[in-house]
């Protein structure tokens, strides 16, 4: 995913549903001017990566901020890139998540979003139900919520689409 981004570093990106701040973490080791909007709902998981964020002295390279994917505490027009990875699978409605992201995105900018494969066999979502994705769906989504220059590939246990704000 992160060679997806293709980050020059000074971007500013939105990790929607950002969790304890994995890839949030590792996208900060690719920047020099820019920074990252950590947003999750989970009061746990934004403690997490806290902690992570003040060991690694990191607070000029990520912003984190408590919020719903469907409705993110970010300005309009405010980033240049926009990521959603294994969220949707979580929502009832992963539209809302990706409009909000295209909200957020400002024109030209670019959308990552990655989720599990139909078929894939992951054991939460087996336990859960949670939805999974095929290619076409990913495309779909991506679709309705505007953005242009769609791709989707499966990788791994993984359905992977990215995109960009017209």
């Amino acid at each position: 995913m992160l060679n997806i981004l293709s980050l020059k570093g000074d971007e500013v990106i939105v990790d929607s549903g950002c969790g304890s701040g994995f890839y949030s973490l590792e996208i900060t080791k690719r920047l020099v001017d820019g920074k990252v909007i950590s947003v999750d709902i989970s009061d746990e998981m934004l403690a997490k990566l806290r902690r992570q964020v003040d060991k690694k002295r990191l607070n000029n390279s990520i912003d984190i901020r408590k919020g719903d994917c469907a409705y993110l505490p970010v300005e309009d027009n405010s980033a240049d890139v926009g990521i959603i990875v294994a969220v949707w699978h979580h929502l009832k409605d992963p539209d809302k998540a990706n409009k909000e992201l295209f909200r957020v995105i400002k024109p030209s900018g670019r959308i990552v979003a990655i989720d599990f494969k139909n078929g894939g066999h992951h054991k939460q979502d087996i336990e859960n139900k949670h939805k999974t994705l095929g290619i076409e769906e990913m495309k779909s989504i991506l679709k309705d919520a505007g953005f242009v220059n769609i791709k989707a590939e499966i990788v791994g246990s993984w359905v992977v689409g990215y995109a960009d704000k017209p």
